[in-house]
């Protein structure tokens, strides 16, 4: 993956602190693949986990140019993994952290990694589920 050198808070300013009119307008007109990438650099994922969370073959992804416009439903999940680690950051303090959590196994995940159940909206949810029951200090 092409190393960037976003600024930190930019990205998540960028795909994660918006109004939901202004969430739903920006999937509607796709997140470009350059963003994408800065956002990986920014979570520290590899272009592979990246291309399983928006459900498109690694070599798609590598198809297109920065300027690219993801897919609606790509666009969407994009800032889905910007609120998730933007929420993750700030329970963990860290992205490095977070990123330990995120893959090692749990018990309350059936034993999967999180980053493993990221393919679906439910995933979503249920991590985001227990960053508020770790901030609150209550464990399953």
């Amino acid at each position: 993956m092409k190393k960037v050198n976003p600024k930190q808070e930019d990205i998540f300013l960028m795909l994660g602190q918006g109004q939901d009119w202004q969430i739903i307008q920006l999937s509607r007109e796709g997140i470009s693949k350059g963003l994408l990438f800065q956002l990986g650099s920014r979570i520290n994922f590899t272009e592979k986990e990246l291309a399983t969370v928006l459900d498109l073959s690694e070599r798609t992804l590598q198809r297109y140019t920065d300027d690219t416009k993801l897919s609606k439903v790509a666009s969407e999940k994009t800032i889905e993994l910007a609120n998730l680690y933007r929420h993750g950051e700030d329970v963990f303090e860290s992205i490095d952290k977070f990123n330990i959590w995120m893959k090692t196994p749990h018990a309350m995940f059936q034993k999967q990694r999180p980053i493993d159940i990221l393919d679906t909206h439910r995933g979503f949810q249920m991590i985001h589920d227990e960053l508020g029951r770790i901030e609150h200090g209550v464990y399953i």
